[in-house]
Order: C-alpha cells, then structure tokens, then sequence
C-alpha cells in the first residue's frame, strides 16, 4: 500500500491518496482534497506523485472508481473511462 499526504501550514490534511498493489495493476482509492484546499492542483499532485510511484515499481495499469467531479480530475491526467460504476449497498 503506499499512501501520499499533503499537509497545509497549520499540519491538517489538505489532500490525500492512496494505491494497493495487485501484481502489475494498482488500484487507486480514497483520493480527496479538503473543501478549503480544492482548485489550487492538490489532487492532481497526489495522483502524479501515486502513477510515479506505480510506474517505478513496474505497474502497467491503474484502476479507479471515480465520481463525477473526480472524473474530470483523472481524464485531464490522461485516465480513460472504461465503463461505469453502479452504486451498490449490502447491509446484513
């Protein structure tokens, strides 16, 4: 698992990320920026720092559940959508 924080002046989070590795493919998970932090290319920050490290380490495909405004994000960094994600909920 490797994770990437980026800390604002006072030590809060500001953007966050992370990537498991499942042999030459990673997942991408849990990428966000903090509403006062947004616009400024914190969350494309995070997503190059991952795909770098995911590409050093051998990777040759990233998958990624993206939400609407997240999918803007990831298609200017040069991620295709591949099909659509349905929303699921289980409850016991």
């Amino acid at each position: 698992m490797t994770r990437v924080r980026v800390l604002d002046g006072a030590g809060a989070t500001a953007a966050q990320g992370q990537m498991a590795f499942l042999g030459e493919e990673v997942v991408v998970d849990r990428v966000v920026t903090d509403g006062a932090h947004r616009r400024r290319g914190l969350g494309g920050f995070v997503m190059r720092t991952l795909a770098d490290h995911a590409l050093e380490a051998g990777a040759v495909l990233g998958i990624l559940g993206a939400t609407a405004a997240g999918r803007a994000l990831y298609e200017t960094l040069g991620w295709k959508k591949h099909a659509t994600l349905a929303e699921c909920v289980y409850r016991p």
